[in-house]
């Protein structure tokens, strides 16, 4: 190789290595005493929840940067919870993580410790002090990977125990606003042997996702799950779980929501020993909802607010909002089964409305013209003899009498229709009109 190329290459290998060595040092300078302040106005305060805050400027290095944070709650008349926050940041673009070596910006690895006094455990003449640690990762890619677990906790005294095995999480915020989070939290027990009182809970579990944190329509999901919540002599619930999702057909723009809940099994003195329960809302125009949403909130904020301004404002929302359920199709279905009072109880709905867009004013809506634009269906199955030992009984019971409900061998059942204006109970065809 003759002496200029290898000049060439030797300039370039310089270069690179000086950018390898540089860049650290910039990303350094990137970290700011202002995103801690800003972290720190995120954490919730109120009347009831007070919080001091003392913090160490941050040391900066080529390499690396470290600070501390001291957090002290006061909830109510509790004794104070204090939280230190010890922080090492790792600047790129070569870092080394709890997973070995990796590429990006920075990795920060937060070791806080917990400590609460004896107020709150009750068991205790000492502190209490529950360890954490949390790491956060931001990749090339503008992800940021967060981490973070708490040790397990075992506290005890004569007769009485606290005890967890822990809680592990991961959080990932993509440069798209998507995001994904789990949250896994172990076996907890809590024990008062005087009182004859144990509860015990087993491997709680929480996945949530979205494509995009900042859109109320965006496809999102979140599924919870409690094997077993049990304080023995008393009650033991199994197989409780949770959903929720928003999906969104392309290039309609219609969003479906749906939510499903369901019991395993129960043991102990109470009435439901198993069921399930489904909800779906289709058919939905996603511009529409956020309009919705974004009215909905509005008029939250207000509800305190006791001025004439105020009230006028939710006068107008509350018609805005009625407005746009009134102008929009609309597809609402819903299903259980139930096991309770010794009976098994079936159920399915089914609503689906094609919206009155020209409608402008409440003032001219006619509800004939409502119940065209609407067909239904329900289905109900109940047993007889649980609805005889159940607080239903009394609800239920003018419903037979009016002919809602037929009595045949040992179930109570209902089949209802609406349908171009006619409803149809039981076999017997009415006139939408009678009911308004």
């Amino acid at each position: 190789m003759s002496r200029f190329p290898r000049v060439i290459l030797t300039l370039m290998l310089l270069i690179g290595l000086l950018g390898v060595i540089a860049v650290p040092k910039a990303i350094g300078l990137a970290i700011h005493e202002d995103a801690i302040d800003d972290l720190i106005a995120l954490l919730p305060t109120g009347p009831d929840l007070q919080l001091d805050v003392e913090k160490e400027p941050l040391a900066k290095g080529w390499f690396s940067s470290a600070g501390a944070i001291s957090l002290n709650y006061k909830i109510a008349e509790l004794d104070p919870i204090r939280i230190l926050l010890n922080f090492d940041i790792n600047h790129g673009p070569i870092l080394s993580t709890a997973e070995g070596l990796k590429l990006g910006f920075a990795y920060a690895l937060v070791t806080p410790k917990i400590s609460f006094d004896n107020d709150l455990l009750d068991i205790t003449s000492s502190p209490s002090q529950v360890d954490m640690n949390i790491s956060v990762l931001a990749d090339f890619s503008r992800a940021l990977n967060v981490h973070f677990s708490v040790s397990p906790l075992d506290e005890s005294a004569p007769n009485q125990l606290v005890s967890f095995e822990g809680i592990s999480g991961t959080l990932v915020l993509r440069g798209d606003q998507s995001a994904e989070a789990e949250l896994t939290l172990g076996r907890i027990a809590l024990a008062d042997a005087p009182n004859n009182q144990r509860i015990e809970m087993l491997d709680v579990s929480l996945l949530a996702r979205t494509a995009n944190v900042n859109s109320a329509t965006a496809p999102a999901a979140i599924e919870f799950t409690l094997p077993s919540i049990s304080s023995p002599n008393l009650l033991t619930i199994e197989g409780l779980s949770f959903t929720s999702s928003i999906t969104q057909q392309v290039p309609s723009n219609r969003i479906t929501l749906r939510q499903a809940a369901k019991l395993g099994a129960t043991s102990g003195d109470i009435p439901l020993k198993s069921g399930s329960w489904h909800f779906e809302l289709s058919d939905i125009d996603a511009e529409s909802f956020t309009q919705f949403y974004s009215l909905a909130a509005r008029l939250q904020l207000l509800q305190n607010e006791s001025s004439t301004s105020a009230i006028r404002e939710s006068s107008e929302l509350t018609q805005r909002l009625a407005l746009l359920l009134l102008n929009n199709s609309l597809t609402f279905t819903s299903a259980f089964n139930a096991d309770a009072y010794s009976g098994v109880h079936t159920g399915e709905l089914r609503l689906s409305y094609q919206g009155i867009p020209q409608l402008r004013n409440l003032m001219g809506l006619d509800l004939r013209q409502a119940v065209a634009a609407s067909s239904f269906s329900a289905n109900i199955d109940l047993d007889l003899d649980a609805i005889s030992r159940s607080p239903a009984r009394d609800m239920i019971d003018p419903m037979v009498r009016d002919g809602y409900f037929v009595e045949n061998n040992g179930r109570l059942t209902l089949n209802a229709t609406l349908q171009n204006s006619i409803v149809q109970i039981n076999g017997e065809e009415t006139p939408a009109e009678r009911f308004f």
